[in-house]
């Protein structure tokens, strides 16, 4: 019988192994196959670990094979196949009123990727026209989605970081995305009246 995980994700590692009958001789062979689409660790182990390589099915599980061959020391050969599922864990977001945005002015960040994700991590770091740092606005960020707003001028990037079920990490920046302005009222004082010289 072969222990296997249903389902992996590209770039963790992941314990395979295969319980082998005890009169199969001192001398056999084994070897586990893929068609490179899983790195295995020690092909010829009856335990060993696997890692998934990129999957081009960004929004798609894909379907990998995998087989344990075994040879024993009569050369009788027996083969068994099967099949993984794989996915690619993948940060990525849209949000709201991108670009130039009054300070206090609601925005809205949302997660493309809800599939096979444990947890959320969101952070927007800024930078005032000085090049001073500016605090993180962002005070409630463990879900998928973030409501929030700025208090302070500056530019800011905002970040995405996801875990997976499996173990697997993914984060995303998307650069300058805001600009925070504040308005300033704008006037002119004119006096009506003259100093007195006296």
């Amino acid at each position: 019988d072969l222990n296997l995980p249903e389902i992996v994700c590209v770039g963790a590692d992941f314990p395979i192994s295969a319980d082998l009958s005890v009169g199969i001789g001192e001398a056999t062979f084994f070897s586990w196959i893929s068609n490179d689409e899983f790195i295995i660790e020690d092909p010829q182990a009856t335990g060993t670990y696997i890692k998934a390589t990129d999957s081009s099915a960004i929004n798609q599980t894909v379907f990998y094979p995998l087989s344990m061959s075994v040879t024993n020391d009569l050369g009788c050969n027996l083969q068994k196949d099967t099949t993984i599922e794989v996915y690619r864990l993948f940060a990525d977001f849209e949000a709201s009123n991108t670009g130039d945005v009054c300070a206090f002015k609601p925005v809205n960040l949302n997660s493309l990727n809800n599939d096979y994700v444990s947890s959320f991590s969101w952070s927007s770091t800024g930078k005032d026209y000085q090049g001073g740092n500016l605090p993180d606005p962002i005070s409630s960020n463990e879900t998928s989605e973030v409501d929030f707003f700025y208090t302070e001028m500056g530019i800011y990037d905002v970040t995405l970081e996801v875990n997976s079920v499996h173990g697997c990490v993914d984060q995303m920046t998307k650069n300058s995305l805001y600009e925070v302005k504040r308005p300033y009222p704008k006037f002119t004082f004119e006096s009506d009246y003259g100093c007195d010289g006296t």
